[in-house]
């Protein structure tokens, strides 16, 4: 699943009740936070502090993922420059 902003709307408005444990220090934050933001509520705040991990967490993948290409072809783009710059040179 690829987490982008957009494809957080919910159809329908459905939305799942939980329970998670948090410390009471933790809760207290939450509570401090949300009540300079929005002040919509501890869900409200999760579910957003979620969604930015989950992206986060995406955009790690991604970058990996580019980072592993351009290493795989860092050979070759570094031959293909050095050409460039000796054609670029020839051309003066």
């Amino acid at each position: 699943m690829r987490w982008v902003p957009n494809s957080w709307r919910y159809i329908g408005g459905m939305k799942v009740k939980t329970s998670v444990t948090l410390s009471r220090e933790l809760l207290a934050e939450i509570d401090r936070r949300d009540a300079v933001g929005n002040g919509n509520g501890r869900s409200a705040f999760l579910e957003v502090a979620i969604k930015d991990y989950l992206w986060r967490l995406q955009r790690a993948e991604e970058d990996r993922q580019d980072a592993e290409i351009l290493s795989r072809c860092s050979d070759r783009l570094n031959r293909d420059t050095a050409e460039t710059l000796e054609i670029v040179e020839s051309l003066k």
